[in-house]
């Protein structure tokens, strides 16, 4: 698998790959079915990191993955009751889709209505 030759030579790898791979199986690790949340909450750890580590910091694209994994596991945190680190995803998908090029006031209004939802539970409003 792409993520096994990750782990064994990650000086050849394509790192987009693997990051669209590990968002991927995260996915699958959250659906109702699955419902392995830790599990899929380790991919988008992981795939942070990858971003942060192997990516242009600079690029918009770059802003955009960062934004989805912070998103999806802001939500899942969330679902765990984990409010602080919520927030902290949250906040960081946020700055992120404010970085990214293109219409994003969508996105943004999504996270920030999440981001609302957690600030309410911490009786920040």
């Amino acid at each position: 698998s792409a993520l096994r030759i990750y782990k064994l030579n990650k000086s050849s790898s394509d790192f987009r790959v693997v990051i669209m791979l590990l968002h991927s199986i995260g996915k699958t690790y959250e659906d109702d079915k699955v419902n392995l949340v830790d599990l899929s909450l380790k991919c988008y750890i992981e795939e942070i990191n990858i971003i942060q580590s192997k990516l242009d910091q600079g690029e918009s694209e770059t802003a955009n993955l960062l934004s989805d994994a912070y998103f999806s596991s802001g939500l899942l945190l969330k679902k765990k009751a984990d409010l602080e680190a919520s927030v902290e995803h949250f906040e960081k998908a946020l700055e992120m889709a404010k970085q990214c090029d293109g219409e994003q006031s969508e996105r943004i209004a999504t996270i920030e209505d999440n981001l609302g939802m957690q600030y309410a539970l911490r009786h920040e409003l």
